[in-house]
């Protein structure tokens, strides 16, 4: 039952770790697209 729970517990703190790794990397592609349009805006304005 010990090991058991412990397992769980290792399985559930991965999926946090996980999950936030993901939301981590979106958060960063997210800023990047936001980074790429305000470039486009500009060139476009020098254009």
């Amino acid at each position: 039952m010990k090991t058991k729970s412990i397992i769980l517990l290792l399985i559930f703190s991965l999926v946090i770790f996980f999950s936030f790794l993901i939301f981590r990397l979106n958060q960063i592609e997210v800023t990047l697209d936001l980074l790429f349009r305000e470039i486009q805006v500009k060139l476009g304005l020098v254009v």
